[in-house]
């Protein structure tokens, strides 16, 4: 194709063409990638309800709050549950999902208020006695954590985080017999579990040392330092203390 030429009857100095490489076109692309930036960035913020407009349903509710939590907010998520609950006072999801942001925040009185609501209206919910139980353990309140604990277990018998929270109970209570065999439980069942695992180990060891059964704790300590070198010091601490009797 031959290049095109202007006769004289075109002007002598034309604009210039919009071509892809010219500014007009650059600051356009720049513009628009600007506005889908922050498009999706309004997409993905939390969309709280107006007063005048709140949600209507239960789970609306709930969602936002999960997303205020996804999003760090957990004031912001408890405030939504408490909303939501003006207009759905009887969800025991509501009263749940506020009682486990309450405990995240460590308002353990709050969230067992929250949580007592909410077994109120679902007493067969399996997991509001573990969540129950581990607020009561928290404020020290041994014996009605073993009652919502032991309550969970007619459901899972074999859990070894609640097994072995079990097994600290009785500990704490001074019930070292009972907590051996909780412990134990746990750390049969603790496989692929390397939190509770640690934990029931630790219990155990404490647990007969004081029971007086200085050989078994230290055989306890040894068998956990395989798994975890951090019970080395624990190990070592009942050698020195077996040796010097």
């Amino acid at each position: 194709m031959s290049q095109r030429t202007f006769t004289s009857s075109e002007p002598s100095n034309p604009s210039s063409p919009i071509t892809p490489d010219s500014p007009i076109v650059s600051w356009g692309i720049v513009l628009i990638a600007f506005g889908i930036a922050l498009a999706s960035r309004a997409l993905r913020q939390p969309k709280a309800p107006s007063q005048a407009q709140p949600f209507t349903q239960a789970l609306h509710w709930l969602g936002h709050g999960k997303q205020l939590e996804g999003a760090k907010d957990l004031e912001g998520a408890i405030a939504t549950y408490e909303a939501g609950l003006k207009h759905h006072p009887n969800d025991f999801r509501l009263w749940h999902e506020r009682g486990l942001a309450l405990a995240k925040h460590q308002r353990f009185e709050a969230a067992l208020e929250s949580y007592d609501r909410a077994y109120a209206l679902r007493p067969d919910y399996r997991d509001l006695a573990h969540e129950r139980g581990d607020t009561l353990l928290q404020l020290g309140r041994y014996e009605a954590a073993i009652v919502s604990l032991n309550s969970y277990l007619r459901y899972v018998p074999n859990n070894a985080h609640v097994l072995g929270d079990l097994g600290f109970a009785h500990y704490k209570l001074g019930r070292y017999e009972d907590a051996i065999k909780l412990l134990n439980a746990s750390i049969a069942n603790a496989q692929g579990d390397p939190y509770s695992m640690n934990y029931a180990r630790h219990y155990q060891i404490k647990t007969l040392e004081k029971m007086g059964e200085l050989s078994q704790a230290l055989k306890a300590a040894e068998a956990a330092m395989q798994y975890n070198p951090e019970f080395k010091a624990q190990y070592e601490a009942l050698q020195a203390r077996i040796e010097a009797n």
